[in-house]
């Protein structure tokens, strides 16, 4: 089984007189991308663009897209780049990359991104670093696409959050200490009013601090806080919360201060990657898009009903 986290890429405009990009918008940012790409391999620059995972090690786009209509596949790369190989033992050399780029492993990772609610699944096996830091390194990939190709827009990438580990909290919790947030808006769905608000007056991004001041505590979150906490969690921004719940401590049961952080309950979902499973690759990256129109369903019941 291939498990798979979510993001929500978003190209949001910077003013009221510029349209949404729409599935087309969408489509075009990641064929550009893959251009761009091909121009940096071609030029040997992928040390410089890709996400460097260690000295040596990189993950980056290295193969085509596909475009099928109203989404995108293709696959990510895990490399590592070396300029010789030697041999084991002997330490003979057997091979120089030259102006080639020379690699002596690789690991290909599957994405799916749904042009029509802007979700992108990506395969995200042990060795993937956590979710957000991927997520930043892939908007700073996306960035020079978006600057060029769609200068009326803002890009943001957010990782999706576990609804279920943040009910957790919201039921533990007996006191709250600092909540910090910040927050985006989804294009084309509305929330409550105090974010519907914001979306209507064209306000696009919103940080927020709720504290009790230094030793303080808050008896319980603020509806309205709560209400934009929820929607950071659907990937619409992060959020971080200090609070304090009951915590077993021996053979007593103590008040402790705890966290959570959005960004690191990502969501995830499985899908069969037997070779039989992959024999049809049409099938097999169609069946990731209906889990991400699954997913996306579900983000707009939980916003319509919070």
């Amino acid at each position: 089984m291939a498990k798979f986290r979510v993001y929500n890429v978003q190209l949001l405009p910077l003013d009221q007189a510029t349209p949404e990009v729409g599935v087309r918008g969408y489509k075009k940012l990641f064929s550009k991308f893959q251009l761009h790409n091909q121009n940096i391999l071609r030029e040997h620059k992928e040390g410089f663009y890709h996400f460097r995972q260690s000295e040596d090690t990189f993950i980056g786009p290295v193969s085509e897209f596909h475009f099928p209509p109203k989404y995108v596949y293709g696959e990510f790369s895990r490399y590592r780049k070396v300029e010789q190989v030697k041999e084991l033992g002997t330490k003979k050399r057997l091979f120089i990359a030259g102006t080639r780029t020379g690699v002596s492993s690789e690991d290909r990772i599957a994405f799916v991104f749904d042009a029509c609610n802007h979700l992108l699944a990506l395969e995200a096996p042990a060795w993937m670093p956590p979710s957000q830091i991927f997520g930043d390194a892939l908007a700073n990939m996306l960035l020079p696409i978006s600057e060029r190709e769609f200068p009326g827009y803002e890009l943001t990438v957010h990782s999706l959050s576990k609804k279920s580990e943040l009910e957790k909290v919201f039921r533990v919790a007996t006191s709250y200490s600092v909540i910090d947030l910040d927050l985006t808006f989804r294009n084309g769905h509305d929330t409550e009013e105090l974010l519907q608000e914001l979306k209507e007056t064209r306000t696009k991004s919103l940080n927020v601090r709720a504290s009790a001041g230094k030793g303080g505590r808050m008896s319980r979150m603020p509806h309205f806080v709560r209400a934009m906490v929820m929607a950071a969690s659907t990937g619409l921004g992060g959020a971080r919360i200090t609070y304090f719940a009951p915590q077993q401590v021996g053979n007593k049961i103590l008040e402790r201060q705890q966290t959570y952080d959005t960004r690191d309950m990502p969501v995830t979902f499985q899908v069969n990657r037997t070779q039989a499973a992959t024999e049809d690759e049409t099938e097999f990256y169609e069946r990731i898009r209906e889990k991400i129109s699954g997913i996306n369903d579900d983000l707009e019941d939980e916003l319509k009903h919070e």
